[in-house]
C-alpha cells in the first residue's frame, strides 16, 4: 500500500471545493482504495456528490470528518462532505471523543475550514 498526499488548500486553512472534486476524481483515477478526507465546509454541490459516488463506484472507500466543532450533525449542523454518507455505501463519517470526558471533541482553537 502506498500515500498518495493530495493538496487541496494554498494557505492551510481554506478550501477550494474545485480542488477537492478535482483530488477526489483523480485519487480514484490513481486506483485508491481509501481517500480520506479531513476537511468540510457548508457547501452542498451536486459535482461534489457525483465525484464521490464516481470514487465509490471505482472502489474507494471515503472516510470523512464530522467536523472540529463538537456539534451534532443533523438538521440543524450541516457539513459536507459529511451530510452525505447517510446516502452512499462505502462512504463513512468519523469523529472523536475526548479521551477524559467521554464527551465529544471540540477543537475550536483551529480555525474553521472556508470553501471558495
Amino acid at each position: 500500500m502506498r500515500l498518495i498526499p493530495i493538496k487541496v488548500s494554498t494557505d492551510g486553512t481554506s478550501v477550494d471545493l474545485t480542488a477537492v472534486i478535482n483530488g477526489i476524481r483523480w485519487a480514484a483515477d490513481q486506483g485508491a482504495d481509501v481517500i480520506n478526507m479531513s476537511l468540510g465546509g457548508p457547501t452542498n454541490r451536486p459535482t461534489y456528490r457525483e465525484v464521490l459516488q464516481y470514487a465509490i463506484d471505482k472502489g474507494a472507500f471515503v472516510a470523512v470528518a464530522s467536523g472540529n466543532d463538537g456539534k451534532l450533525l443533523g438538521s440543524q449542523v450541516t457539513t459536507y462532505p459529511a451530510m452525505y454518507s447517510k446516502d452512499f455505501e462505502g462512504m463513512m463519517t468519523v469523529g472523536s471523543i475526548d479521551a477524559s470526558t467521554q464527551l465529544r471533541s471540540s477543537f475550536l482553537t483551529i480555525r474553521q475550514n472556508s470553501w471558495t
